[in-house]
């Protein structure tokens, strides 16, 4: 009489549950499960599109566009890797004009905080509703000696963009200077040059 070790018959008894569990059943008519992703793409719409709010609020901050608020409330479709509309850039110079004219005044001096959070506000404002990086190219004015009798008035450039170098330039030359700047990123789309 021959008897099995019991290694010999767990190796039976594995490769009898290995075939099992491996072969296919007869007749099957259930569907196999898809290994891609039935979820639908967020919808993309076209780049200076009007939208109403509800659509705006779907938009959101996901991917890359937003909806950019506009003074009559309605909302323009923008795309932080694309230009942007002209009437949303126009609607950004135009907050930082009204922000620049405040700032380059003689009450600069007694509201400097209030000027401060304004020209913050036109930076926030203007990255948020766009997803893109700002440049502010904003005045100064400012005595350039303790002794001076009169302010010198210059632009520079506040958030992203090129490093200050001291030199005072007039606001076509700042925004030459930003230009070229920008010529040698590699995606100049995602920034939003706000010209006050």
């Amino acid at each position: 009489m021959r008897l099995f070790s019991p290694v010999a018959a767990a190796a039976v008894l594995v490769a009898a549950f290995g075939l099992t569990a491996c072969s296919a059943p007869a007749s099957s008519t259930t569907a196999t499960p898809s290994l891609t992703s039935t979820a639908s793409a967020e919808p993309t719409l076209a780049v200076g599109a009007v939208v109403d709010a509800t659509t705006a609020q779907e938009i959101g901050t996901r991917g890359t566009q937003r909806a950019y608020p506009m003074a009559d409330g309605s909302f323009v479709v923008v795309d932080r890797g694309e230009p942007l509309p002209a009437a949303v850039q126009a609607d950004i110079d135009a907050k930082a004009v009204a922000f620049s004219e405040e700032w380059g005044s003689d009450a600069q001096a007694a509201a400097t905080s209030a000027s401060l959070r304004a020209r913050e506000k036109v930076i926030a404002d203007a990255s948020w509703g766009t997803g893109k990086r700002p440049i502010l190219i904003l005045k100064m004015t400012a005595y350039e000696t303790a002794e001076a009798e009169t302010p010198t008035t210059f632009w520079m450039v506040n958030g992203a963009g090129p490093a200050p170098d001291g030199v005072s330039r007039s606001r076509e030359e700042m925004t030459a200077v930003v230009n070229d700047w920008l010529a040698q990123q590699d995606d100049p789309d995602l920034y939003v040059v706000i010209h006050g």
